[in-house]
């Protein structure tokens, strides 16, 4: 239950998170049912939406962070990543990836969270008797301001 609660937690923090980012958008012509639509106020939209896409992609990152003895500190590891470096008001997601890039990997039982120090994002382990191992990959989304 805690786990399915956490999940959505996550999910509603990363559909906020998006929603906000793309909360400025319109698009510069509306059409009524019934009118005529002019080819170049459609392409105006496509254009304006195709800017908007391109924002967003500049303002989300998306990464496979793994564990490794010089980024581990007893039960967290710290991400290192220009998009999420210096910047405490970025939005970190993680999830465990039990199998990055296909070639399987290890299975991360304790429950995580993150948090903001000296400059980076970290991944720590809520269960503090836990230490971090090596080689645990999980997928990081960064949602800059």
């Amino acid at each position: 239950m805690k786990n399915q609660t956490l999940i959505l937690t996550a999910l509603a923090a990363l559909t906020l998170s998006v929603t906000a980012a793309a909360a400025p958008f319109t698009t510069p012509h509306t059409f009524a049912p019934g009118t005529a639509i002019k080819a170049a106020d459609m392409n105006d939209n496509f254009g304006a939406a195709q800017t908007e896409l391109r924002r967003l992609d500049e303002k989300m990152v998306a990464v496979v962070h793994e564990s490794t003895a010089a980024n581990i500190s007893s039960n967290w590891t710290c991400i290192d990543n220009a998009a999420s470096n210096g910047n405490p008001n970025a939005l970190v997601f993680v999830t465990h990836n039990y199998n990055p890039g296909g070639a399987g990997g290890n299975y991360s039982l304790p429950t995580a969270g993150v948090w903001y120090t000296s400059g980076k994002w970290c991944i720590y382990y809520e269960d503090t008797s836990k230490t971090m191992p090596a080689g645990i990959t999980f997928n990081v989304l960064i949602v800059r301001p």
